[in-house]
């Protein structure tokens, strides 16, 4: 199996700057997507530094996959939480104590499947195929108040309002964090979403999973057409968007 990759990120109609960063590595097998989170100081350095320390400790600490007592999985949430000392730390040496934190999206393949570690509320989503038929799977766990409740199966009015779109853990940020590790079987799944809030938030999974039927086989469109319709909605928010298939 060939596992190819396409990512791009634009910053949208409204922002003036982009707090999304991304590394879409295919010859190492790493995909990295973070979202620095809008309103506070500097999201793009938060995101920015995120990304690049996960993917430097993946680079140097999982080659070849699994080591003697550490899984792989473990070993991409060890990724994140060298991404939470190294925004905290600067949140501390720079900005002040506080001031900036990012979502992240840590994921790699390995022996046929893709594993992430996430933390925040960008999105994985997979796409399988079956008789010919398509669909697509949230694979990810939002960490946010609404998504929280759900999970508990509790009502909604828990929670005010101005509550519904902020997050329980950011990296950098918050104390301490618990990434949500999870792993997609290649083999079933024909590809992979990773994506900031900015396209989910315009797009709903019925409409992605329309765009991307609309470009099969040709499913490196999906990015641009995708991107593209979140603008048309108004893109009030940065969009990234990384996309993994088989070939």
């Amino acid at each position: 199996m060939l596992l190819k990759a396409k990512a791009s990120s634009h910053v949208g109609v409204v922002r003036n700057v982009n707090q999304d960063s991304y590394i879409c590595d295919e010859s190492n097998k790493l995909f990295l997507l973070a979202d620095g989170m809008g309103g506070h100081v500097s999201g793009e350095v938060a995101s920015l530094a995120a990304v690049r320390a996960a993917y430097e400790f993946m680079k140097l600490h999982a080659k070849g996959g699994e080591r003697k007592g550490v899984t792989f999985p473990q070993l991409l949430g060890k990724a994140t939480f060298a991404a939470h000392e190294e925004v905290r730390n600067k949140n501390i040496g720079t900005y002040g104590r506080n001031s900036m934190g990012t979502t992240l999206i840590v994921s790699a393949e390995l022996k046929g499947c893709l594993f992430f570690s996430s933390v925040g509320d960008s999105h994985v989503y997979s796409i399988n195929r079956k008789d010919g038929n398509a669909s697509l799977t949230l694979e990810s766990q939002a960490h946010t108040p609404v998504d929280e409740l759900i999970r508990r199966g509790l009502p909604l009015s828990f929670i005010d309002a101005g509550q519904k779109h902020t997050l329980t853990q950011a990296v950098g940020l918050t104390g301490a964090i618990i990434p949500d590790l999870g792993k997609i079987d290649l083999s079933n799944a024909e590809a992979v979403i990773l994506c900031s809030d900015g396209l989910y938030n315009m797009i709903d999974q019925d409409e992605m999973l329309e765009i991307y039927d609309a470009c099969w086989p040709a499913v490196y469109d999906f990015i641009d057409v995708s991107i593209s319709r979140a603008i048309q909605r108004g893109g009030y928010d940065n969009i990234t968007v990384i996309l993994l298939w088989r070939e």
